[in-house]
């Protein structure tokens, strides 16, 4: 699994929708929040696996995590604790957790609780993923280095805190030329990726417009 993968994953039709009845946000809303989050998240995630007081601990979070079947998301959503989701946000974000969320609501045109509600309903989940990601690469969750091992894997040679930093950005992007579009059209550079609009916006989209955006930021 790649950073791309867990991402759509993480975007599927199963998850927004289970994540709406969670929450009663529209699933737009969520893609548009989950896009532009999921790489601050994920840049959390780096800091708790690769931090000598907190490796341990995440490591054993995501063994837990990992027992949960998710190749139902739908059944998977409706096992979601709210309150439980919340607590990840704030271990993963810690004194950003409130900056996040309204950079994210600004970036989408939500409300910091509407954020907060989706990423409450949405971090079991991406805690489960990665935990059975670790399993499956390591066999050892609870070795803090193995988790560590585990991001390198997904992130590969990403610079997350950068991406972190562009993906409000990107779904912005993404979202109004989505909006220009109809979602009927691909967007094309001669020099970047294309992004692909015909069949919404998904993560693919999201790091192509990110990238592009990194590039002119060099």
């Amino acid at each position: 699994m790649d950073l791309t993968t867990l991402m759509n994953t993480m975007l599927s039709s199963g998850a927004l929708n289970g994540v709406s009845s969670k929450t009663g946000n529209s699933t737009d809303d969520i893609s548009g929040i989950l896009t532009a989050a999921l790489p601050m998240l994920m840049q959390g995630v780096s800091q708790q696996a690769n931090n000598q007081q907190t490796a341990e601990g995440f490591a054993n979070a995501l063994k837990d995590h990992s027992a949960v079947d998710t190749s139902d998301l739908a059944s998977f959503m409706k096992g979601v604790d709210m309150a439980d989701g919340a607590k990840i946000i704030s271990h993963l974000l810690g004194a950003e957790t409130k900056n996040t969320a309204t950079q994210v609501a600004k970036a989408t045109g939500t409300t910091t609780k509407q954020t907060g509600d989706v990423l409450s309903a949405a971090a079991p989940l991406l805690m489960s993923l990665l935990g059975q990601q670790a399993q499956t690469e390591t066999k050892k969750a609870t070795n803090a280095s193995n988790v560590g091992g585990l991001m390198t894997s997904l992130l590969g040679n990403v610079d997350i805190a950068k991406l972190a930093k562009t993906a409000a950005t990107a779904a912005a992007v993404a979202s109004m030329a989505k909006k220009v579009s109809g979602g009927s059209s691909k967007k094309t550079t001669k020099k970047g990726p294309q992004i692909d609009l015909s069949d919404g916006i998904d993560a693919n989209d999201v790091l192509a417009a990110a990238s592009l955006l990194l590039k002119n930021k060099k």
